[in-house]
C-alpha cells in the first residue's frame, strides 16, 4: 500500500461555460509531506508549486502562481473519502497576473470547483455551476 499517494485533480467544474483557466488544474496533484505534516501541490512532472502558506492543510485557504495566473483556493478539504481513499476538493479562482506580478489583474477572474482523488480517474472538465 502506498503511504504517500498522489491525490490528483481529475475534475474541474467551471462556474461559467466560457471559463477555461480551470482546465490548467487537471493533473496537478497533492502529496503529503515527507514529515507527514501537511500537503504540497505538485505539477504533473513532479516539481513542487510554491504556495502560500508553504505547507497546505485541510480547511486553510492557499494561493499560488501558475501558468500566468494568480490562483486562490478556498474551502480546501483533503482527507479520507467514503471509500477510505484520500480525496481533495475546493473552490478555485484564477486572476490574470498584473504587470507588477501582484496577482491583482483586475478583471477577468474565473472560478469554479475541483475534485481530486488518490488512485486515478478519467479527466473531467465541465461547465457546471459551482457547488
Amino acid at each position: 500500500m502506498n503511504t504517500n499517494p498522489q491525490i490528483t485533480i481529475f475534475a474541474v467544474h467551471l462556474s461559467k461555460p466560457e471559463f477555461t483557466d480551470g482546465e490548467d488544474l487537471i493533473n496537478l496533484y497533492f502529496r503529503i509531506r515527507d514529515t507527514g505534516n501537511g500537503y504540497r501541490l505538485h505539477l504533473s512532472d513532479n516539481s513542487k508549486i510554491q504556495t502560500e502558506p508553504h505547507h497546505l492543510e485541510s480547511g486553510v485557504p492557499f494561493t499560488f502562481r501558475y501558468d500566468g495566473l494568480f490562483w486562490s483556493i478556498t474551502d480546501f478539504f483533503v482527507g479520507p473519502g467514503p471509500d477510505g481513499m484520500l480525496v481533495a476538493s475546493g473552490h478555485w479562482s484564477a486572476d490574470p497576473e498584473s504587470q507588477g506580478g501582484d496577482g491583482e489583474g483586475g478583471g477577468d477572474v474565473e472560478s469554479g470547483t475541483f475534485q481530486a482523488q488518490a488512485g486515478g480517474h478519467p479527466v473531467e472538465v465541465g461547465a457546471k455551476a459551482s457547488a
